[in-house]
């Protein structure tokens, strides 16, 4: 499955490039060419389409996402695995300690609470984002393919092969000086609102409409055309077409199609005038006008246009007389060079799991942890003392509430072991004190972790209440693969102004 996040840092990146590139491009206006613009729009596009986070420089936002679970059914397993203990543990705790009414059992880790989470068939919101996403797609596809088949096939119905000797031998002679291998077939459409244009994904047509040409403006259209057909425009509004499906949330995905539409034929413009004199700048611009005099029917998106609405035909005009030296190519590579910086300065990442329910309510002495179908590892019984109670055993209960600073260090432990475990660094020094002095350990034999044994968490009364500078000592008793003794992970608390913090850590026996 896609992931939301990585194409909403997409999404993101590619749109601050598409406002930053706007920009200079309305900075620099006739003075960029627009082949340059055609490219750069084009690594725009690329970006879009990897659905991954990557920056060359440091990011200096990052914006976690969290995850709403809304529903789900309630299974209940036991866990020996201990990153589904302390993992899923860790969020029971959590979402716990924000309900008034939470109370529990003084005991340890797996042996004090039962915890009533929906999870087993979530229905979370990135679910629901996800089926949103992907129907907005298969509807804007669905929307661009239908208009292309439906104008195609009238487009198809309404014209006739051409027939006419003087533009076919013109199409066949421009088509060799352009370096052009397969030869597109010519169409003469009836209606002369038809405006020149070319269509066709796999094997392109070029559509004029039936009327008297004189020689020179033939040759203007069929070069204007065919130079389409060279530059493989058609096949690049698949492709813009396919990213704005991707990105049809993105307004500016969007504007990012139709601007590119606009540079393939001020492209088109300027390879048909190059080293062009001005008398036949002046002819090609009474070209475009007398097209718009007459063409008043909309094409496909798959299709070229010869003819745009009046506006883009004043920019079409400056770029056609614009006759001073042009920005290079280095010019465009540092350009490209500050849109891939610039790209990266905003970063997503997931965050906390919130459920709609949640709640620790008082139970026995002995653990039952109901948890999803994703956890992995189950076992019937991790420790003698964490069994199921037989007959003789006598449940206490207790309806005294759980401190604030309880719950507080017994969230820290589970995700602090649970990364001491998987020797994820970055996560434990989030919980120690800025001034710890010790290297930063981790569990000695990370590939049979999943095979460690918890047993207990050690040492935190329920009513424990701490000011700043107040200490508190715990201990996570687990069993090493292959070993019948317990060994302790145990850890030393400070209270800080911040909340608790760890200020020593270590392994006894």
């Amino acid at each position: 499955m896609i992931s939301l996040i990585g194409l909403l840092e997409a999404s993101v990146s590619g749109g601050i490039c598409i406002i930053l590139f706007f920009l200079v491009s309305q900075l620099c206006g006739e003075r960029y060419p627009a082949k340059y613009k055609k490219v750069i729009w084009l690594l725009i596009a690329l970006r879009l389409c990897i659905p991954v986070g990557f920056s060359l420089v440091p990011q200096p936002v990052t914006i976690q996402v969290p995850v709403y679970v809304l529903e789900g059914k309630e299974e209940s397993q036991g866990v020996n695995n201990k990153s589904d203990l302390l993992a899923d543990g860790a969020a029971i705790v959590r979402e716990g300690a924000e309900d008034e009414n939470l109370t529990t059992k003084e005991g340890n880790l797996s042996g004090n609470t039962t915890a009533t989470v929906k999870l087993g068939g979530q229905l979370t919101s990135q679910s629901i984002l996800t089926a949103l996403w992907g129907f907005g797609c298969v509807v804007v596809m669905l929307h661009y393919l239908l208009s292309y088949f439906i104008f195609y096939r009238k487009m198809m119905k309404r014209s006739e092969s051409c027939t006419n000797k003087n533009i076919l031998v013109l199409t066949i002679k421009i088509s060799n000086e352009l370096g052009l291998k397969k030869i597109p077939e010519v169409r003469l459409i009836a209606d002369e609102q038809e405006g020149p244009f070319t269509v066709g994904f796999f094997r392109n047509i070029i559509v004029l409409p039936n009327a008297d040409y004189h020689e020179r403006d033939l040759k203007f259209i069929i070069r204007h055309e065919l130079i389409h057909c060279v530059s493989r425009d058609t096949q690049l509004k698949m492709l813009f077409m396919i990213v704005n499906a991707i990105h049809w949330f993105n307004p500016l995905v969007w504007l990012m199609r139709m601007l590119v539409d606009q540079d393939m034929e001020l492209e088109c413009d300027e390879k048909v005038l190059y080293a062009a004199s001005k008398e036949d700048r002046s002819e090609y611009s009474e070209v475009l006008m007398s097209c718009i005099s007459t063409s008043k029917v909309s094409r496909s998106t798959l299709s070229t246009g010869y003819v745009y609405n009046v506006k883009f035909i004043k920019k079409r005009f400056n770029y056609i007389f614009y006759s001073q030296k042009r920005i290079g190519k280095i010019v465009a590579a540092i350009i490209v060079v500050l849109l891939v910086v610039t790209s990266g300065l905003i970063g997503f990442e997931a965050g906390r799991t919130v459920y709609a329910e949640s709640r620790i309510e008082p139970t026995s002495a002995d653990t039952e942890i109901i948890v999803s179908d994703e956890t992995s590892a189950v076992a019937e019984s991790i420790a003698p003392d964490m069994a199921e109670p037989t007959e003789t055993t006598e449940p206490t209960e207790t309806n005294e509430p759980v401190s604030a600073d309880s719950l507080e260090i017994k969230s820290i432990m589970n995700t602090f072991a649970a990364a001491y475990f998987e020797g994820d660094t970055d996560t434990i020094q989030q919980y120690l004190v800025d001034a710890y002095e010790w290297d930063v350990d981790v569990y000695d034999a990370p590939d049979s972790a999943d095979e460690v044994q918890i047993n207990a968490l050690k040492g935190i009364a329920d009513d424990l209440a701490g000011n700043v500078g107040d200490e508190c000592v715990a201990s996570l008793e687990f069993l090493n693969p292959g070993e019948d003794s317990y060994t302790y992970l145990t850890v030393e608390f400070v209270k800080e102004e911040s909340g608790w913090k760890i200020r020593y850590y270590g392994l006894e026996k």
